[in-house]
């Protein structure tokens, strides 16, 4: 094979990875960003995501509603 080729199947390698992990993360109920960011930086870590098992729970969320989410930080303009 020559260098072209290596780095074709690579870069499809770098680009399904992530998305077939985002469709089995949602199946497990595991966080789908966390594991499509893990997938594109390293793709083996897709067969870690098929080994675990389903979660019976929900993920918790990283990032709050902006409804809920009202610290006190910044003032309403209402």
């Amino acid at each position: 094979m020559q260098n072209g080729e290596i780095l074709t199947i690579a870069l499809i390698v770098f680009i399904i990875a992530p998305l077939i992990a985002a469709f089995v993360s949602e199946r497990k109920n595991r966080d789908r960003n966390l594991w499509v960011l893990t997938c594109f930086l390293c793709p083996p870590l897709l067969l870690v995501l098929l080994i675990l098992p389903k979660r019976k729970t929900p993920p918790r969320r990283m990032f709050a509603d902006e409804d809920r989410d009202n610290d006190g930080f910044f003032p309403n303009r209402d």
